[in-house]
């Protein structure tokens, strides 16, 4: 047995050592996997923001062609229309032949033409109402995407973040077993509560980065989905605009050929 007292301080100082950099090591380790799980989170929360807005980028561009199809149809449709009571009207009276025209009066001209530009604008009006409606549901189609897609990034950074501070506590305390073992001298002691502060700094600034990250993403998708918004609501400003055009041309070429019609039947 060695009794010689120069041994056996040398080897509590060198039992000391060993655990000082165990400490070391395992505060080193604990930061570098509280940093990988972090980055593995913003990874996926990027990733997560980034499918969000291409697919709230493919809505808009169906929204948009689908409002453009029906804006060009019922355009189309309300000059036909308008062609279609000139050539009711034309035929009407062609019908009465020769001996009877002079017997359509102007009233009846301006009936005609009064039904048929009634029947123009309501059809306008049903148009303009339909592409307003079937924007109203492709914008809320677009919030509910960026409202889903924000709220699994939360819910992900917040288990994420539980996570990191559970396994920043289990590193902390595994550490500070050396600091309650009555054999281990102050120093050691004041070197468990060090390297335990750098643990939970470290998860601290963690998950600060994270949610950093996902505010940017969050921030990224709401624009992103205010913007389709913007342009969904003033592609339907400007259907209603040229509805109102159509209408007009319609409209006009009608009382024009009817008011021919009553000034000479």
């Amino acid at each position: 047995m060695n009794n010689d007292p120069f041994n056996r301080a040398r080897s509590i100082e060198e039992m000391a050592a060993r655990v000082e950099r165990d400490l070391v090591s395992a505060a080193t380790t604990a930061k570098a996997e509280l940093t990988r799980e972090i980055d593995v989170a913003i990874h996926n929360v990027e990733g997560t923001a980034e499918i969000a807005t291409t697919a709230i980028s493919a809505q808009t561009e169906v929204a948009v062609a689908r409002l453009t199809a029906s804006m060009e149809v019922a355009s189309v449709r309300m000059l036909a229309d308008a062609a279609r009571a000139i050539g009711d009207v034309e035929s009407n009276i062609a019908a009465e032949g020769e001996k009877n025209r002079a017997e359509i009066t102007k009233a009846m001209v301006a009936e005609a033409a009064y039904l048929s530009q009634k029947e123009l604008a309501e059809n306008m009006k049903k148009s303009v109402e339909a592409i307003r409606q079937e924007a109203m549901r492709a914008i809320a189609d677009i919030q509910k995407a960026a409202a889903e897609s924000i709220a699994e990034i939360k819910c992900f950074a917040e288990q994420t973040a539980a996570i990191v501070d559970r396994n920043a506590q289990s590193a902390v305390d595994r550490i500070l077993k050396v600091k309650h073992d009555g054999r281990a001298p102050e120093a050691l002691a004041r070197e468990a509560e060090k390297a335990a502060r750098e643990v939970l700094d470290a998860a601290k600034a963690t998950s600060a980065l994270l949610q950093k990250t996902v505010d940017a993403c969050v921030a990224r998708i709401t624009a992103h989905a205010a913007d389709s918004e913007k342009r969904i609501s003033a592609l339907a400003d400007a259907a209603q605009e040229k509805m109102k055009a159509v209408h007009q041309k319609a409209s006009d070429r009608i009382a024009e050929v009817f008011h021919l019609r009553a000034v000479f039947p």
